[in-house]
């Protein structure tokens, strides 16, 4: 998952600089690693504190076994779309 968010993220930074500029763009880039960054620790220290490593654990200690099964069908809802975005990627770029 990780290397789809890096993937999509370098393909999208040129239009980023292109629509809103250079200034606004590495204040939205920064923006948005402080975000990322804050999320990242969070998720870090709910796995300590829980003693789990997945969304799915996570989801189930709080919530129960549904969120866990929706945590689950988020996941898999969110690697798909990024392998759809590849393949739409991949396929505008060939003759």
């Amino acid at each position: 998952m990780l290397a789809t968010c890096i993937g999509i993220g370098i393909i999208t930074l040129p239009y980023l600089a292109a629509t809103n500029g250079i200034v606004l763009s590495v204040i939205l880039i920064v923006f948005g690693a402080f975000v990322s960054y804050f999320c990242a620790m969070l998720l870090v220290e709910c796995a300590e504190k829980i003693g789990k490593s997945r969304y799915e654990d996570f989801a189930e200690h709080c919530w129960g076994i549904k969120m866990a099964k929706f945590a689950g069908l988020c996941n898999i809802s969110t690697l798909l779309g990024g392998v759809i975005s590849y393949i739409v990627f991949i396929k505008s770029l060939t003759p």
